[in-house]
């Protein structure tokens, strides 16, 4: 015998709920036209094409290529306060870091 209430509230509930037939997947869109990038150095090819009177031997010169001063210093604020938040307590037998120095002001020295 089916369940019936005397509630005007009470919804049965419906044994076989309508689904909605699934649409298509959208046509994926084309991709750009690729050109691979041609490098041509025919001055020695071979050697490094850095700009034209820097010290490739000097490897701070080399990082500077890469790295701009606000990066370096982001990094080394953020190392800083990694370190001071991980920072092992005193006589901790993992303690690995017997000595963490604040590393800013030397970073200003490096020039």
């Amino acid at each position: 015998m089916p369940r019936t209430s005397n509630n005007v509230d009470y919804v049965q509930k419906d044994p076989k709920p309508y689904k909605h037939p699934k649409l298509p997947y959208p046509k994926p869109t084309p991709l750009p036209a690729f050109e691979p990038l041609q490098i041509n150095n025919y001055d020695a090819p071979g050697t490094p094409n850095i700009p034209p009177g820097l010290d490739q031997h000097d490897p701070v010169a080399l990082f500077r290529l890469f790295f701009t001063d606000e990066m370096v210093e982001k990094m080394v604020r953020w190392t800083n306060e990694y370190a001071k938040d991980h920072r092992p307590s005193k006589g901790s037998a993992t303690s690995i870091c017997t000595g963490w120095k604040d590393y800013m002001a030397k970073l200003n020295s490096i020039d």
